[in-house]
């Protein structure tokens, strides 16, 4: 039989020897941690200043992946296109055309008719609209562009740009001509503005329809992640 005093010395290490038994067992194995699940949207390069409103729209547990295979989204965004030209269509937001200029030029007002001169080369110098003594350097985009197609017949030039030389092949290349150059204007997309350039003074009674509807499309009724990501996006464009 023990003695009193190995018996105490037992109790003693009973527990100890029971927590190194627990310190020898293996951890129990984490729950693997699941990967996005990609969100395959079609918003080709003219949104490229959207992206990251889109990105902030990602339900959890999702991720966007951009594709140019329309047969592979599940949301393709269009610009200027019909609402209801795919089985499923919505309209998101009105988004204009404005005329974009330098931060420094002062200019204060224009109208139609200041704006037709300006890209038909009848303005040669800012003046003649009440700006600066500069050399009036008006962009425009390639023919063939839908976004000149529209400036176009806004205007109802009748030899379309004619006095425009300077081309720029997309709104990138537009807001970067205008972002150097004091002298430059062009018409661009709304959300392509910011601090770099601004839109400039246009009386509000100028007849001018250059809003056009961005529309999101798809080939079933939106459900789950996809109808979460396009009522955020709709609500987003809303408060830009």
């Amino acid at each position: 039989m023990l003695s009193a005093k190995n018996k105490r010395l037992v109790w003693v290490l009973l527990p100890l020897i029971a927590l190194w038994l627990l310190g020898c067992q293996p951890l129990p194995a984490s729950a693997p941690v699941p990967s996005p699940q990609p969100l395959l949207i079609q918003a080709g390069a003219i949104f490229e200043p959207l992206y990251p409103l889109m990105a902030s729209c990602s339900p959890p547990g999702t991720m966007l992946v951009y594709t140019d295979q329309a047969s592979q989204a599940a949301v393709r965004l269009r610009w200027g296109g019909q609402i209801g030209a795919e089985p499923f269509s919505f309209l998101l937001s009105e988004q204009a055309l404005v005329l974009a200029v330098h931060p420094q030029n002062p200019i204060q007002a224009l109208t139609v008719e200041h704006v037709r001169a300006l890209l038909s080369g009848d303005m040669q110098n800012w003046k003649q609209a009440g700006g600066p003594d500069l050399a009036v350097r008006a962009w425009s985009y390639p023919p063939g562009d839908p976004a000149r197609a529209w400036i176009d017949e806004a205007l109802e030039l009748t030899q379309p740009a004619a006095g425009t030389s300077n081309i720029a092949p997309g709104p990138a290349q537009m807001r970067e001509a205008i972002a150097r150059d004091p002298a430059s204007a062009g018409f661009l997309p709304a959300w392509w503005l910011d601090g770099t350039l601004k839109a400039a003074p246009v009386a509000a009674d100028m007849p001018l329809q250059l809003s056009r509807p961005l529309t999101a499309e798809t080939m079933s009724q939106p459900q789950g992640v996809v109808k979460t990501w396009l009522l955020c996006l709709q609500e987003g464009l809303k408060a830009r």
